[in-house]
Formats: structure tokens, C-alpha cells, sequence
């Protein structure tokens, strides 16, 4: 995105027998021999019934199956994101206290503020889901919407919001783990980092072969900065939370899509998908330690 004061670049599933018609009984030692025989007939039946019984029952349709190694429904199972919380859970804001000229109760409102824009941007469905990126770009300063709009339409949007890449959906609600401070700028701004890792658990029509647990996670890596400035000798668009520097860390996620600023796992043709490493999945990791290969 083109560089200006206050902005970052985020490139970053009957049987049924029938009788016969019993014949005339036989008399004398005939009845007894004709009895005998009958018996032992009856018994082959017998046994002939029981061993094809037990064979259904061994190797028939409604038999038991083998035990065989459960496979978990679970997309985070068997990662660090197992342990993370869902959705804003995840960012869990400081104690807020003075800084500078600015009150407890000014910076705690500047960090809610903070935090509305991160879920606008990564978590909220309208923006995730469907693209739309009005509530985000709303919460930001009018002054900074222009050059952000411009950046949410190349690569450099992934570095702001979180969209899916049609023929994508989330499996799961998306998970979340890092943390956020707030301290004075040098201009007696107050200047939000934020530092999270966000993991998409993603599943879509284009073929991706995902292998083994984690594959299909698409996991981002923001260590973001946010500056609020007060109102006393500002413009009034310039009022409001500005996106500062930032850097990114792209993981399990396919090149192409990147490049029009949307997340989806890398297809077949590409490699498929693979597990990020589990240093991806630790916010005190620094971003650009990772290896993000978009």
C-alpha cells in the first residue's frame, strides 16, 4: 500500500423357509430306522443353521466393524489451537490505568474501541464470510478509510481484514490467542499493539487434500499497531483509531488467493495443504521468524 504518515504496510451405510408335505408314517423297523434318520437329518439342519448364523453374524451386513482408529471432527485437535479461546474471547484487554495526559477511563475506551476493530476485522461473519468490509472501515478515522479501501483490494488486505475466498467456509468458529498494550506516542497519541494469531478452520469445494491434524487451518500471525490522538489540534477526520505499522506471518494458505487479499488452503495443484508449526501457534513468536511463503 502506498506509504504515509500513521499507516503500515501488511504484505504480508427373510429369509423364510418353507414346509413340505410330510409323507404316509412308515410301520415297524422301518418307522425306527425311518425315525433315526430323520433324527440325524434334523441335527446336520440344526448345525448347518447354527454355522450360518454365526457367519452372519461374524461377517454380515449388520456385523460389528473392525475397531479402528477414531478420527476426531474436531479441526484444531492434535494443535496448540485446541487450548485457544473462540472468537473475541480471545482478546482479553489490559487493566487499563493513566498514561500520560490521558485518564484510565479514555485509554479503557480507546482499548473497547481497539477491540471492536479487530473483530470487525477477522472475526466478524459479514467481513469474514461475505466480504463486506462497512463495519471495519467504519470504525476506523475517516482520514485513513481512502488508502485503506485502496489496500483491502491487493495483497496488502490480508494485512488489515480477514476475508474467506469463495468456494470457502469456516468448519469452526475461529480461534484466537495474544494480547494487547497500550502506551504514549511520541506525540502524547496513545498507540495500541496488538499481537494475535488467528487460526480459520476451513473447508471448501476446491480440492486441497489436507493431511493429518491441523491441515486444514489457515493461520494468521498480525502483530498490529492502532493510533488514537485527541481531539484538541486535529482534523476531526483525522480523529479516531488510524491503523499504524504492522507485520504479518500467512501460514497453510494458498498463494493465489493471497494475492487478491482473501484466505483459502493451498490447492492440490499447489502442494495441498499442511500443518502450520506449532511455533506458528505462539503470538511471542515474532511474525516475520515464521515461514510465510505468500
Amino acid at each position: 500500500m502506498p506509504v504515509e504518515p500513521g499507516f503500515r504496510s501488511r504484505q504480508e451405510i427373510d429369509w423364510r423357509g418353507r414346509r413340505r408335505a410330510r409323507p404316509p408314517m412308515p410301520h415297524g423297523r422301518s418307522l425306527l430306522l425311518t425315525g433315526v434318520a430323520v433324527l440325524v437329518l434334523v441335527s446336520s439342519l440344526l448345525l448347518a443353521v447354527i454355522s450360518l448364523q454365526r457367519k452372519d453374524i461374524l461377517s454380515g451386513p449388520g456385523s460389528s466393524p473392525a475397531p479402528s482408529k477414531a478420527v476426531s471432527k474436531d479441526p484444531f485437535a492434535g494443535t496448540p489451537a485446541s487450548g485457544f479461546s473462540e472468537g473475541d474471547a480471545g482478546i482479553v484487554l489490559p487493566a487499563a490505568a493513566p498514561i500520560g495526559p490521558w485518564t484510565a477511563p479514555e485509554v479503557q475506551d480507546v482499548l473497547n474501541r481497539t477491540k471492536q476493530t479487530l473483530v470487525a476485522a477477522r472475526l466478524d461473519s459479514p467481513m469474514v464470510e461475505q466480504g463486506d468490509t462497512a463495519a471495519y472501515l467504519a470504525s476506523i478515522s475517516e482520514g485513513a478509510r481512502g488508502t485503506v479501501t485502496k489496500s483491502l483490494q491487493t495483497a496488502d488486505g490480508l494485512g488489515y481484514v480477514s476475508r474467506l475466498a469463495d468456494g470457502f467456509q469456516l468448519a469452526a468458529p475461529i480461534r484466537v490467542k495474544g494480547s494487547m498494550t497500550v502506551a504514549l506516542g511520541t506525540k502524547k497519541e496513545l498507540v495500541v499493539s496488538a499481537n494475535y494469531v488467528w487460526v480459520y478452520p476451513l473447508v471448501g469445494s476446491v480440492p486441497t487434500t489436507p493431511k493429518g491434524p491441523g491441515s486444514t487451518l489457515v493461520l494468521l500471525h498480525t502483530a498490529e499497531t492502532y493510533q488514537w490522538f485527541a481531539p484538541k489540534g486535529i482534523a476531526k477526520k483525522d480523529t479516531g483509531l488510524r491503523p499504524g505499522a504492522g507485520q504479518i506471518a500467512k501460514l497453510n494458505l494458498d498463494c493465489s488467493f493471497a494475492r487478491g487479499g482473501k484466505l483459502a488452503l493451498p490447492t492440490a495443484d499447489s502442494g495441498g495443504p499442511a500443518a502450520p508449526p506449532a511455533s506458528a501457534f505462539n503470538p511471542a513468536t515474532n511474525p516475520d521468524e515464521l515461514p510465510s511463503p505468500c
